[in-house]
């Protein structure tokens, strides 16, 4: 078996919990091999520490540099997506896809990686608080609800343990699925060897509920943000009443499906004002909103300032 060496590059607010997951996972794999033929290492792109998710400072071994074939590189996002994709990442990134090399995303550095132009007409996925975003900026991305993607030599992750998943398929490859099954019984992972090709990140994660027609009424709203859809449609849709819509709604999210449809357009908006250089205006006709004025009053009331005024916070 062949020396494999997994390049992992910290970005600033990276998941701390997608990284460990990950490094665990090869961790183990040496065990059950009995040596050190998978290795690894932390950079950054200029070598400095770099603080995680949960407010910890890590120190890398080194700054960005050149790769040998046989190394894998693991972008690992987190927090601070708006603001990791800088124009040393990106050119590093470019030119080491010039010489052929295998990437990974973890958590939010599919954003990362579309940026650099690696996933164009590529499927991969990313947490789910940053769909709808993705979506808007990287339209020629295919992106799925799998815990994580594979698609050629670049490999994306929707975040948290799906690491995991990922890295065991990963491993699967250059180790074979014997050790692997064995890697998966010391994480306690067992299971997984059965679902994750097929593994989706259900809708009902986000509320915590499990009524069909809920979630096949959020997924319709969600499909449909820039031009919503109003509930009796919906509701024909799924082949109940209006009135049963309601109830529905009211039960598990004491809401109606006309104001929790505005929360998710909002949602959204409050995603591209963050994350992209819109202007209010586009981000209102994105979201399902006529005008700016009517978007700029709905957004006030559901967050208590302005959507200008939101942008110039985050900046």
């Amino acid at each position: 078996m062949q020396e494999t060496k997994f390049i992992f590059v910290l970005l600033e607010g990276y998941s701390a919990l997608s990284m460990t997951s990950a490094v665990e996972t090869l961790r183990i794999t040496n065990d059950m091999l009995g040596s050190n033929w998978i290795k690894w290492v932390y950079v950054s792109e200029t070598g400095g520490s770099v603080t995680s998710s949960q407010g910890q400072v890590f120190q890398v071994d080194s700054a960005l540099s050149e790769i040998d074939r046989n190394s894998i590189i693991v972008v690992c996002g987190g927090v601070s997506i708006a603001k990791n994709s800088t124009p040393g990442i990106l050119s590093w990134l470019r030119r080491q896809a010039v010489f052929g090399a295998q990437f990974c995303g973890l958590c939010t550095a599919a954003s990362t990686l579309a940026e650099a132009g690696l996933l164009n007409g590529k499927r991969a996925t990313i947490h789910w608080q940053e769909v709808e975003w993705f979506r808007e900026r990287y339209p020629n991305v295919i992106l799925s609800e799998s815990t994580f993607e594979r698609d050629g030599k670049v490999s994306t992750t929707a975040g948290g343990v799906s690491s995991i998943d990922l890295f065991l398929e990963i491993l699967a490859d250059i180790v074979g699925d014997d050790v692997v099954e064995k890697v998966a019984d010391r994480l306690m992972y067992r299971s997984i060897r059965n679902i994750q090709s097929t593994a989706k990140i259900s809708r009902s994660y986000r509320v915590g509920f499990h009524e069909p027609r809920l979630i096949q009424a959020i997924a319709i709203m969600e499909r449909n943000l820039e031009e919503p859809i109003n509930p009796s449609t919906i509701a024909s849709t799924l082949n109940i009443s209006t009135r049963q819509l309601e109830r529905i709604f009211r039960k598990y999210l004491n809401s109606s499906p006309g104001h929790y449809s505005m929360v998710l357009r909002l949602e959204r908006s409050m995603q591209l004002l963050v994350a992209t250089d819109m202007s209010i205006i586009e981000v209102a006709i994105a979201c399902g909103f006529n005008t700016q004025s009517h978007f700029s009053k709905c957004f006030k009331r559901e967050y208590g300032r302005s959507p200008l005024d939101m942008r110039r916070s985050t900046v």
